[in-house]
């Protein structure tokens, strides 16, 4: 949600936002190691350990994460689409009623 409300990417924004992300993809990694480094395969014993290393090993692991993220944003996508429409607030309001004329300029130094 904040990369949806975020006006401007400067080099601490991406920083921030990927570096959770990173951070947090370690530490899951990390975790699972250290509940039960003896344990190497998951089949072979009935614990749940390693199950992360062991997910991130799956293409549709990565798959399904992107459609849970893609479904859990899409509500607030279309709230943010649909409210401006239905309560509009009062910058909505003002750049409903006063439009601001586009006008480009005219450059004729390169036309001569």
């Amino acid at each position: 949600m904040i990369a949806l409300k975020t006006r401007y990417w400067v080099w601490f924004t991406h920083f921030t936002i990927w570096g959770t992300i990173l951070s947090y993809l370690v530490i899951s990694y990390l975790y699972a190691l250290w509940t039960n480094p003896n344990v190497v395969w998951v089949h072979e014993t009935n614990d749940a350990s390693f199950v992360f290393t062991f997910l991130c090993a799956c293409p549709i692991f990565y798959l399904t994460v992107f459609v849970v993220v893609l479904l859990c944003i899409t509500p607030a996508v279309l709230l943010m689409l649909v409210q401006p429409l239905v309560s509009p607030g009062q910058m909505d309001t003002v750049r409903f009623y006063f439009p601001t004329e586009y006008t480009p300029i005219k450059e004729t130094w390169f036309q001569q």
